[in-house]
């Protein structure tokens, strides 16, 4: 995996990133070797850390809109009362919600993200329980600094023949599926004292050829 760590609280600007401090990659590997993407384009999705809207936005000139499909607790006992008595100030509250929401720009859909929030905070889940804070938000209202770890990330319905042996090397293979367009994913963590998140996104083939005279692409609508 591949973190980003806080280096210092009066690092650099990070242009619009949740983490207002510098980063630092850790190990030191290229994103191309590492998960097999060649694209820079989706190189720039894989490392973003809350700002992935506003980089699709600037790169359609478009506005991006987040809908929130779904934001369901996990029931328990503590968690009944944690949502029953989000004014209180005890430090013992643990709620774990399952989200799911998805991002559309030129009103289609080009991401699904499926995520599980552990919050530890009687505020953040206050805010999480409203639905009118993104993750992004969250932590930036709370003035958060989250680290954020690349987990895993691939490209989407690859073929059986990837996994032939044959003459084309690992290399040739993932160029080829850069070029077959299938779209990809990647799973990562936003992690800090108050809150925890594990997300996985989804995101379709030709994330950068999407033209606002084309209708909705099927692929993610049906997995909403």
């Amino acid at each position: 995996s591949i973190e980003f760590k806080k280096e210092s609280r009066y690092g650099g600007g990070t242009l619009g990133d949740i983490m207002s401090s510098g980063l630092v990659t850790v190990p030191r590997l290229p994103l191309a070797e590492t998960f097999g993407f060649f694209n820079p384009l989706d190189r720039m999705v894989l490392t973003a850390n809350g700002n992935l809207q506003r980089l699709v936005s600037s790169y359609y000139d478009s506005a991006v809109s987040v809908y929130v499909d779904s934001c369901t607790p996990r029931l328990s006992a503590s968690t009944q009362s944690a949502l029953s008595s989000t004014q209180s100030q005890s430090s013992d509250v643990v709620v774990v919600w399952d989200r799911v929401v998805h991002l559309m720009v030129f009103n289609q859909t080009f991401c699904v993200a499926t995520s599980v929030i552990t919050v530890r905070d009687h505020l953040c889940v206050g805010l999480v329980e409203s639905g009118k804070v993104g993750l992004g938000q969250l932590f930036r209202y709370m003035d958060l600094l989250p680290e954020f770890c690349l987990v895993n990330a691939d490209r989407n319905n690859k073929s059986n023949n990837d996994n032939d042996d044959n003459d084309n090397t690992s290399d040739n293979r993932n160029k080829n599926n850069d070029d077959k367009d299938t779209g990809f994913w990647r799973e990562y963590t936003l992690e800090c004292a108050e809150v925890s998140c594990r997300i996985h996104e989804n995101f379709i083939g030709g994330l950068w050829d999407m033209s606002s005279s084309l209708p909705p692409p099927p692929l993610l609508q049906d997995q909403i």
